[in-house]
């Protein structure tokens, strides 16, 4: 694959690589600092195959330091800012990290000793003054006078070119997946794995110089990255990246369309079910003549969902399945009428994918999805033993549920490891989801499994309802549609699901729910209301109780980010049985005004 340096250098130079808000960077501004870059990277104590972390706020330096680090061939692992100091052990233990790149915070949390390191640079925004004054007033300088922080370390350097290639089967960069339902593992994505993919994404969404492509997902998750910088930079398109997502900002974000002229853009289905519900009153925003489509990625989207959208804003929405093991993608539904059908995930592209029953015979029934192709990994980064288990035959095991129609069309049926057994009978949770979807007061929900003296396990049953709803009649309808051991046996009306960044149903949130809900439900009402919002918060912000008051708020509480808030806010609802209206989540901006409004909606 050619570097992103030469991809950088064929777009035009005052054409923008990223449009934000508030400020853009061409595409020669991006040449200008990638030249930079490599010619530090001569200087760097790195070689090529190194593993080096990058951990900032601002997703320019992200996407540049990434670009030049995969053009030198290291191997760049972009983290959360989040990340805790023992999610970076955890990586570097798994890795072999050589090198860290980051904001000062990050660094002191994570690895404040150098001494494992070849390399540790700093991460500043950049200052106001003068390239002259930069020189004067930096901390810490090289012997040749170069300030030791990036990105001012650039301001005294010249440029140089990157090498055109690396071999197919080079390392180009590290994905950690989500780890939602246990540790994560370590996905190595080579060169020739990341140019097929990339080119297949150009190829079947039509993606050209001329594309504006939105994506405002996280650039530590596959599709942030992939389907944003990557791809953006692989057609000479524009990436737009108006601002980070949050409840707030919903109207703000479908104004962004118009207003930068997007033809593409790329969401997972908690924010087309956000969108949804909150923006309604924009219904016209892709009605002008560049838009193109919507995608939805790294989640299930569910055949109500996508019928309403479309039908409410008059568009169409293409639906990938793919894993974080296939780069992003394989499965693709749409865009055009003849290669999709709401429901399904589509049919494989640049791939194959078969259906395996648990005798190990191909069937279009219900059986495993299986995958090979050139986007697919190797294998896990120190797995060996996982590694002999999630390939057989060289097929990659995806544990995902499916069969395929007459038409060749696939879809999805669960999870094999998401089985409930209660009292000996096999549950398949996504199964009673799909059925609850079609009941007409339920917008979504998610079921699963919880320990149970008698049973073993029940399946209860999370919803966002829209409406009046009456449990009772729910029941009964459900009894009328599934076997009676697969009608929930616990209930929870939620205000929406809780979501990792990835756009994962975050199932340990949704046990902690009902765990919550139980508490408060046999409590005598004495307990302190203000005690149980605490909790609840250091609970979503991963905080120690301790470091929280009635006056924490998003400014000054560790891990209080966007997504963190519609979690605490979910968290609130189905914690303490309550649902809130949109004014009130607006108005929680600490956590004093938490409880008042909690505690109002209590009375």
């Amino acid at each position: 694959m050619s570097s992103f340096y030469a991809m950088a250098q064929k777009a035009r130079s005052k054409k923008a690589f990223l449009q934000t808000d508030n400020r853009h960077l061409t595409y020669g501004g991006l040449v200008e600092q990638l030249g930079k870059l490599n010619r530090f990277i001569d200087t760097a104590p790195l070689s090529s195959g190194d593993r080096v972390v990058i951990g900032c706020d601002d997703d320019e330096f992200k996407a540049v330091l990434f670009f030049a680090l995969v053009d030198n061939g290291m191997v760049p692992i972009i983290v959360s800012s989040e990340i805790r100091a023992s999610e970076f052990e955890l990586i570097a233990a798994t890795t072999g990290v050589a090198g860290c790149i980051m904001d000062a915070g990050i660094l002191q949390r994570c690895c404040p000793d150098a001494r494992d390191l070849k390399l540790r640079l700093e991460i500043r925004k950049r200052e106001k003054q003068s390239s002259f004054m930069n020189k004067l007033l930096g901390s810490k300088k090289q012997g040749d006078g170069q300030a030791m922080h990036f990105p001012a370390l650039l301001d005294s350097l010249e440029t140089r070119g990157a090498p055109e290639s690396w071999p197919p089967g080079h390392i180009a960069y590290i994905s950690m997946t989500s780890g939602s339902t246990s540790n994560p593992k370590a996905v190595p994505v080579t060169h020739g794995a990341l140019h097929a993919h990339l080119k297949t994404l150009s190829v079947h969404f039509r993606y050209s110089a001329e594309s504006s492509l939105l994506n405002i997902l996280p650039l530590h998750h596959a599709d942030g990255l992939v389907q944003g910088p990557l791809v953006a930079c692989f057609n000479a398109g524009t990436w737009v990246r108006p601002f980070a997502f949050s409840i707030q900002n919903i109207e703000p974000l479908l104004l962004s369309f118009y207003r930068h002229r997007v033809t593409h853009a790329v969401f997972v289905p908690t924010i087309l079910a956000l969108l949804y519900r909150y923006g309604a009153t924009l219904l016209d925003s892709f009605e002008y003549e560049e838009f193109d489509f919507l995608i939805s990625a790294a989640g299930y989207l569910e055949e109500a969902l996508w019928h309403d959208f479309e039908s409410t804003f008059g568009i169409r929405i293409a639906n990938i399945y793919g894993l974080t093991e296939t780069v992003t993608g394989a499965l693709f539904c749409g865009p055009d009428e003849e290669t999709r059908r709401l429901g399904s995930i589509g049919k494989p592209v640049d791939c194959e994918a078969i259906i395996r029953a648990e005798d190990g015979s191909q069937t279009d029934g219900v059986g495993e999805l299986l995958l090979r192709g050139d986007n697919v990994f190797p294998g896990y980064i120190g797995r060996k033993g996982v590694n002999d288990d999630v390939f057989r035959d060289g097929w990659l095991r995806t544990g995902d549920l499916a069969h395929r129609d007459e038409d060749g069309f696939f879809y999805i049926d669960g999870r094999i490891k998401n089985v409930v057994i209660c009292g000996g009978e096999n549950i398949y949770p996504e199964e009673i989801t799909e059925v609850l979807g079609q009941y007409p007061n339920v917008i979504e929900a998610a079921c699963l499994g919880i320990e149970h003296p008698e049973w073993g396990e029940i399946l209860v049953a999370a919803l966002v309802v829209d409406g009046d709803y009456v449990e009772e009649k729910l029941v009964s309808w459900c009894e009328q549609q599934l076997s009676h051991f697969k009608v929930p046996k616990e209930w929870m009306v939620i205000d929406s699901m809780p979501r990792g960044p990835s756009g994962k149903v975050l199932l340990p949130a949704l046990r902690k729910a009902f765990a919550g809900r139980a508490a408060v439900t046999s409590g005598t009402g004495s307990t302190d209301l203000l005690s149980k919002v605490i909790a609840i918060a250091a609970s979503v912000f991963h905080v120690a109780v301790s470091d929280l008051g009635p006056q924490s708020s998003p400014e000054n509480t560790s891990g209080w980010d966007s997504l963190a808030h519609v979690n605490f806010i979910l968290a609130l609802e189905s914690g303490l049985g309550i649902q809130l209206a949109t004014r009130e989540i607006m108005g929680i901006s600490s956590l004093q005004t938490a409880f008042d409004i909690v505690a109002q909606k209590i009375r």
